[in-house]
């Protein structure tokens, strides 16, 4: 382990505080990073409105970059305390623990309330939010829970080196403030599909990751939203959210730290309840796999142009459409060809972006006559899969005029 030189490292706070300790027998490591990049980083509504009042001090929180080898000692320490404190805590708690995770929790929780209803019964919850709670843990409190936990008090001095000299300070447009002791507070770096994966409020997110499709794929905003992760090869949000909440049934099932392990739901009573337990079925294959089982399925049984996209080189695979190594402009002529969604003039007539609809061939410029138009170089539909030489010559000559 080699300490940089202030020559050697940008940010050299963060990587030159390494030092050679000993504690009991074993040598150990002992790092002392320092909090404190020069500025502030304002915290962000969890409720979406946007960010907080800039202007309120309370708003902002120190930037903490942690080097590598800080990040490592880390893990180790982690693997020797894990055994120790994780038969001393409640089962109750999910958060960092090997095995358990806050998704977990929101489906016992979820769960709870589904089967309030289907018994007839109301479910009350007092929800407490801590502010600022890994920002005002006390070091002394916290090292003296863990010794009482481990009993080792070698550990403890190696935990609480971890946490002392540690500074930081603000600066607010030209002016700095003094550096300051940082006496509370840890350093500190989930998505629970499974938990909310049926509620209504998804389609705002997937409303979002839609034009994301249509960014990687170049494809107007006109573009059926099936086609557009079947060329951006990305299964679609409500299958990757299905597959999330059939590896967390499986891990129900077979994970006795799991919070539902061993839960039996009460009889169906109200068609309109679908609890997690009642409607998941398990994983019984790996997570891709069964994305791509449940994506093919879905092609074929709810879309009617299944075939004619399928000829056109639209497949429903978590890989990207053929001819992305071209270029991503000819990718994107001939991802938009596939589609037969693109500026022709007879679109731009219909979206009442132009009076003309007359391609320079004397035809009308509809998607169908951009393949067979006299001016361009000419190929068919299927073409467009491979791609072949002649839809790559089609899509090149009608990029920039389409």
């Amino acid at each position: 382990m080699t300490v940089l030189s202030s020559e050697q490292s940008e940010y050299p706070e963060y990587n030159s505080p390494l030092h050679y300790g000993k504690y009991s027998s074993h040598p150990w490591f002992i790092l002392r990073p320092v909090s404190g990049h020069p500025g502030l980083k304002p915290n962000s509504l969890l409720e979406g409105c946007g960010p907080e009042d800039p202007s309120s001090p309370k708003n902002y929180r120190p930037i903490s970059l942690l080097c590598i080898t800080y990040k490592l000692y880390e893990r180790l320490l982690l693997q020797r305390l894990m055994p120790l404190i994780d038969t001393k805590l409640t089962k109750d708690q999910a958060g960092f623990r090997p095995g358990r995770s806050c998704a977990g929790q929101l489906l016992n929780l979820t769960q709870h309330i589904e089967d309030g209803f289907e018994g007839k019964q109301i479910t009350g919850a007092a929800f407490i939010d801590l502010s600022a709670a890994y920002d005002t843990v006390q070091h002394r409190t916290m090292v003296r829970k863990l010794l009482d936990m481990t009993g080792d008090l070698n550990l403890c001095q190696v935990i609480k080196s971890l946490l002392n000299n540690r500074r930081f300070y603000v600066q607010l447009n030209d002016q700095r403030s003094k550096w300051k002791a940082q006496k509370n507070g840890l350093p500190q770096a989930e998505y629970a599909c499974s938990s909310w994966s049926r509620s209504r409020h998804t389609k705002l997110v997937d409303t979002a990751l839609n034009d994301t499709c249509r960014i990687i794929t170049g494809c107007v905003k006109t573009t059926p939203v099936p086609c557009l992760y079947a060329l951006a090869g990305i299964s679609p949000p409500h299958i990757r959210r299905l597959g999330i909440a059939q590896d967390e049934r499986k891990t129900q099932e077979t994970d006795i730290r799991h919070p539902l392990h061993g839960h039996v739901a009460p009889p169906h009573r109200l068609r309109s309840r679908a609890s997690f337990v009642q409607t998941v079925l398990p994983l019984q294959t790996t997570k891709q796999a069964a994305r791509t089982n449940i994506w093919e399925d879905e092609w074929q049984i709810n879309y009617t142009r299944a075939l004619e996209w399928l000829d056109r080189g639209i497949t429903p695979t978590e890989s990207l459409a053929s001819g992305h190594d071209l270029g991503w402009t000819t990718w994107k002529s001939l991802n938009r060809l596939r589609v037969e969604q693109w500026r022709c003039k007879a679109l731009m007539k219909v979206w009442s972006y132009t009076t003309e609809d007359t391609c320079s061939c004397g035809s009308v410029q509809a998607m169908s006559h951009l393949l067979e138009c006299a001016d361009a170089p000419r190929c068919s539909p299927e073409d467009l899969a491979e791609p072949t030489p002649s839809a790559v010559a089609c899509a090149r000559y009608w990029q920039n005029d389409i």
